[in-house]
């Protein structure tokens, strides 16, 4: 096996965060123009926003979604009330956590890993910092047949790190921490990241990871 463990991010790599977050804000009426959507957030599908996504390569959803503090309101300040009128209407809403959408690949790329790993473990960070958060993390889990798989609920995610590990993320800031302590990182393609080009070829991507590790161990 190429690795010992493989961490394997929830929000953005196999489970869609960023539509429901984008379909909550919806629901308190948030004009979002770039999205051009017509119907009723319910109605708003993955493809959709994903091919809209407006800023290829950047993954600040608050500022997709227009939030911006008042002037009158310091530096420090302004990064508090756009986190707390980002995360406002996803806690209105208890089943939040529930209705996460799975990606569509989210069986076949658990299947393509457990094929380089002795363990998969499944990661998540929980940044609203609610009981309804941790809780609702390990019930979409459930709910979609990952239970047998360890779910990790942390904040920082280079606590894990060491040799012949292996974190899967499609947040950078999570990424360089994990190496710099000793693991292995691949950044999930997404439109909001660095490997955006590739957003609609993730599994092949991901196999192009494993091939090339495993070349360069035979050369």
């Amino acid at each position: 096996m190429l690795y010992d463990t493989i961490f394997l991010d929830q929000d953005g790599v196999i489970c869609d965060f960023y539509l429901e977050a984008i379909r909550a804000h919806l629901r308190v009426n948030r004009r979002i123009p770039w999205l051009d959507h017509q119907g009723t957030p319910l109605q708003l599908r993955q493809q959709w926003y994903l091919e809209r996504w407006p800023t290829p390569g950047k993954g600040s959803l608050v500022k997709a979604l227009g939030i911006t503090a008042p002037e009158h309101l310091s530096a420090n300040y302004s990064h508090e009330w756009c986190q707390r009128e980002f995360w406002r209407p996803m806690l209105q809403e208890p089943f939040t956590w529930n209705w996460m959408v799975a990606f569509p690949y989210y069986k076949d790329l658990i299947k393509l890993l457990e094929g380089y790993c002795n363990t998969l473990c499944i990661c998540t960070h929980a940044a609203s910092k609610t009981y309804q958060e941790y809780g609702g993390k390990k019930l979409w889990q459930h709910n979609h047949q990952l239970h047998q798989y360890e779910l990790i609920v942390i904040d920082n995610k280079w606590r894990l790190a060491k040799p012949r590990t292996l974190l899967i993320d499609d947040y950078t800031k999570n990424l360089e921490p994990f190496a710099a302590k000793g693991g292995d990182t691949l950044l999930f393609p997404q439109p909001w990241n660095a490997a955006h080009t590739n957003y609609q070829r993730p599994l092949a991507y991901v196999k192009e990871f494993f091939d090339f590790k495993q070349a360069s161990l035979t050369s």
